[in-house]
C-alpha cells in the first residue's frame, strides 16, 4: 500500500488535513457505503477549529432514530428495539447535527437523496439539498472540487501490498469519479481514504481495488462497526413462491438488481438455493432454470 494503515480515525483526519490544508470537500457514497469513523473525525476537527472549511456531499445519510419526548409507552416499546438493532452502529455526527439544525457555520452538508419524510420542517436540510439526477452526480462532484473520497470497503483478508479491497455495494459512483479525476475543477491534491469493514460482502470484479490505489486505509478492530439496519418484515409463502418462479428465469451468469424488503429476501434465498442445491430448487419450483449455452 502506498499510503498508511491508520491506527485511529484521528490519525486519518490529521493526514488528510496535512495533505489538503484547511479546505476539505468530502465525498461519501450513498447509504451504508460511508467511512463513518473518518467522516466523524474530520467533522470533529472542523467543529473544534472554525478555520477549517468542511463541505460534505453525500446521499442517504442513515441516522439512528431518536425518540421524541412525550410518549412513555412509545419509549418503552421502541427504545429497546432501537438500542438492540443499532447497538454496534457508528452514528454520523454531521447527520445528527444536520437533523437538529446545529451544523457549525464552517461545515455544510449537501445530499442528493434524502430518506422519505426524514427532514420535514427542517429548512436547513431542504435548502442545502442537491437537486441532481443520479446520472449527473459525478459531474456535480467534480465541479464542486471534491478532494477527499471516503468509501467503506470490504477487505480481502490479505495485508500489505498484496491486499485488495472491494467497493462492495458502492461501485458505481466511486469508480466513475476515480476514472474522471482529471476533470475536477481546480485540480490540486486528492485523497482516497478507505475504511475497512468486515461485515460488507466482498464483491469481485471491477469494484476490486488494489491496496496501492488508496492514499490511506483505516483498518483496526476498534473501528469495525455494525452496518445500519432496519427491522426485517417476515417473508410470506407468497413471497417465496414468487421468488422461486423468478429465480428460475435468471440465466446462469446473469445480473439482477434487487431492492429492499421481504420479497428481495425471498429472491436472494431462492437464488442461493438454486446455486447450492439445484435438486431441491427444481423440486420446490417445479421449473427448470434457464441456462446459457
Amino acid at each position: 500500500m502506498t499510503g498508511a494503515i491508520y491506527q485511529s480515525p484521528e490519525e486519518a483526519a490529521e493526514q488528510i488535513l496535512s495533505r489538503l490544508g484547511k479546505r476539505v470537500t468530502l465525498g461519501l457514497p450513498l447509504g451504508i457505503g460511508k467511512a463513518n469513523h473518518i467522516a466523524n473525525a474530520l467533522y470533529a476537527r472542523a467543529e473544534a477549529d472554525p478555520s477549517i472549511a468542511l463541505t460534505i456531499f453525500s446521499a442517504v445519510s442513515l441516522g439512528v432514530p431518536e425518540l421524541v419526548a412525550g410518549s412513555d409507552l412509545k419509549a418503552r416499546f421502541i427504545g429497546p428495539l432501537i438500542a438492540r438493532i443499532n447497538a454496534g452502529h457508528e452514528p454520523l455526527l454531521y447527520a445528527k447535527a444536520q437533523a437538529a439544525s446545529a451544523l457549525p457555520r464552517n461545515i455544510s452538508v449537501h445530499e442528493f437523496f434524502l430518506p422519505a419524510g426524514s427532514h420535514l420542517g427542517n429548512p436547513d436540510v431542504q435548502q442545502a439539498y442537491l437537486s441532481a439526477n443520479y446520472t449527473h452526480v459525478v459531474s456535480v462532484l467534480l465541479d464542486a472540487g471534491v478532494n477527499v473520497l471516503a468509501p467503506l470497503v470490504a477487505p480481502s483478508g490479505d495485508v500489505g501490498q498484496s491486499a485488495t479491497y472491494s467497493l462492495s455495494s458502492n461501485t458505481d459512483l466511486v469508480l466513475d469519479f476515480l476514472s474522471r479525476l482529471d476533470e475536477r475543477t481546480g485540480g490540486g491534491p486528492f485523497f482516497l481514504a478507505g475504511q475497512a469493514n468486515r461485515q460488507l460482502p466482498y464483491m469481485r470484479g471491477p469494484g476490486e481495488l488494489d491496496a496501492a490505489r488508496f492514499d490511506g486505509m483505516l483498518d483496526t478492530p476498534q473501528t469495525q462497526f455494525d452496518l445500519f439496519s432496519v427491522p426485517r418484515q417476515p417473508v410470506t409463502l407468497t413471497d417465496y413462491a414468487t421468488a422461486l418462479h423468478c429465480a428460475a428465469m435468471i440465466p446462469d451468469g446473469g445480473t439482477l438488481q434487487i431492492g429492499i424488503g421481504s420479497f428481495s429476501d425471498a429472491l436472494t434465498q431462492a437464488l442461493l438455493l438454486r446455486h447450492d442445491t439445484s435438486d431441491a430448487f427444481d423440486e420446490l419450483s417445479g421449473l427448470s432454470p434457464v441456462t446459457t449455452s
